[in-house]
């Protein structure tokens, strides 16, 4: 995948999945795990993205952002690896879609690092991670033994945590960045200048949630804005709540406008994506 001259992702799989059309069978070799780099660009399970996608400066703050991740977690991260690529190969398998975790994963770690630098405390968020990874841990080790064939469910739930962590952590930067208080939590996931904020990654894999449910979701979670990663910003109907769309701006800029709403007294909706030319948010306004 080309951005103008510049190769933002490549997807390798026949790193590790081979097929043989005479004996028509394909073989998956896991020998060679782990995250790796490759032409500058960096990766794992045949997925690799330049840094620049996920706001490191570049493959080196990546690479070295990854491990301080899992240092902070104390856990072996080579079996962290080894999960992170068995389950992105499963859902490639069965979906035909490249999974999007390991690009979460390496967002997270540029992102929570660097927040950790500019002097926000992010052990709540290291806390929350180490005891997914846990529990996905043991769900995995179940699944092998066919123990449970429910730990499937646990083991995909991993992917939708990290999603959306990395959609919180890289909201926050923006806004640590905007001069705005932070404060990382866990319900709801951000304070703002004082204001609560649940934040959803939708996917593009995920096609079972839509905007809607993210959102009604989200309020549920004593917040009084849900901001949520995607990359459709376009105008719809959110469940039966009157809203007012505002245009596509800035993310800074429209932040800066559903916190000021919200100190108003307002529930307000924030929509994010990243781009070529940066981060663009749109802000929605509920009806009182």
């Amino acid at each position: 995948m080309r951005l103008g001259k510049l190769t933002i992702a490549e997807f390798v799989f026949g790193e590790i999945i081979k097929v043989d059309p005479e004996a028509e069978r394909t073989t998956i070799d896991l020998g060679s795990l782990g995250l790796k780099r490759r032409n500058g660009l960096v990766g794992m399970a045949g997925l690799y993205y330049h840094p620049v996608m996920f706001g490191a400066k570049n493959a080196e703050e990546a690479v070295e952002s990854w491990h301080w991740l899992f240092n902070q977690l104390g856990w072996p991260i080579e079996e962290i690896e080894t999960e992170i690529e068995i389950s992105a190969l499963i859902d490639f398998i069965f979906t035909g879609i490249a999974d999007t975790s390991i690009f979460h994963i390496l967002a997270l770690a540029t992102d929570i690092r660097r927040l950790n630098s500019l002097s926000v405390d992010v052990s709540s968020k290291i806390s929350e991670l180490r005891k997914q990874v846990k529990g996905h841990m043991r769900s995995s080790k179940r699944l092998r033994s066919r123990d449970k064939v429910g730990s499937v469910l646990r083991v995909a739930q991993l992917s939708h945590f990290i999603a959306d962590l990395s959609s919180e952590t890289r909201l926050a930067i923006v806004a640590k960045k905007s001069d705005h208080d932070v404060k990382l939590g866990k319900i709801p996931n951000l304070l703002i200048d004082g204001v609560g904020i649940e934040v959803k990654c939708l996917r593009a894999v995920d096609d079972r949630a839509d905007l809607s449910n993210r959102i009604v979701q989200g309020f549920k979670q004593s917040a009084q804005i849900v901001a949520v990663e995607t990359g459709n910003m376009r105008k719809q109907k959110i469940a039966d709540l009157q809203s007012t769309w505002l245009k596509v701006n800035h993310l800074e800029t429209a932040l800066d406008t559903v916190t000021l709403a919200a100190k108003n007294g307002r529930r307000c909706v924030l929509l994010f994506t990243g781009t070529s030319r940066g981060y663009l948010g749109r802000s929605i306004l509920l009806k009182r």
